[in-house]
């Protein structure tokens, strides 16, 4: 099943890689990397795990799974300084650290039940897809604020339903005034503390009356 992230698709199957419909030139280590990572994501996946599946049973150089990395990371835009996608874990392997969903068309999503987050008086609908929440400018929700992180959590919205996931911050992603550890389904009403920021999850019509300054 193809797989959205970002602006990308993966498909396993045509073993494609399509950014905003158009293919891009990943070689197949890189292609193989990158399946590996999402497949297990959002595990840590060792050196000795993906040097086993791209090279299986041959020997290779220590630089080959590095210039590898740079490969995928170089056709995703993504940076080992600051990832989108791709972390590196130090003396251990690499991770996904992006979120990743079935890329099934709109319509399916339910259109009866708008989702969108409120801040304040600001409304922020949700479509269908990943949403990075955090201090880094091309942010879904940018909260410019000392204590929130460059990329601080992610809200995926399918027609399942919604989920958030801390992604490494420092101060951590609170839900309910309690601080989440890996992936949380959300429900109307949620209240999601980022830094300073309390922001509410609406599944549904958002009544402008309730939101306050």
């Amino acid at each position: 099943m193809p797989l959205r992230f970002g602006q990308h698709v993966l498909d396993p199957e045509a073993r494609c890689l399509v950014r905003q419909g158009t293919v891009l030139p990943l070689p197949p280590k890189a292609f193989d990397l990158l399946r590996l990572l999402i497949e297990r994501r959002p595990a840590v996946v060792s050196h000795a795990e993906i040097h086993d599946c791209l090279w299986t049973g041959t020997a290779v150089a220590y630089t080959s799974l590095p210039r590898v990395v740079a490969e995928l990371r170089k056709v995703l835009g993504d940076a080992a300084s600051d990832p989108r996608y791709i972390r590196t874990v130090h003396r251990r392997g690499y991770a996904f650290c992006g979120s990743a969903v079935p890329d099934n068309p709109a319509p399916e999503a339910r259109a009866d039940s708008p989702r969108a987050l409120s801040w304040g008086t600001r409304v922020i609908p949700l479509a269908p897809g990943a949403h990075t929440i955090g201090r880094r400018r091309e942010s879904s929700v940018r909260i410019d604020a000392l204590n929130v992180s460059r990329c601080h959590a992610e809200l995926v919205v399918d027609p399942q339903g919604s989920r958030l996931r801390d992604v490494g911050s420092k101060n951590g992603t609170f839900l309910n005034g309690r601080r989440i550890e890996g992936e949380v389904g959300l429900a109307d009403g949620d209240r999601i503390g980022i830094g300073a920021a309390a922001l509410v999850y609406h599944d549904g019509d958002v009544d402008p009356s309730t939101l306050s300054d």
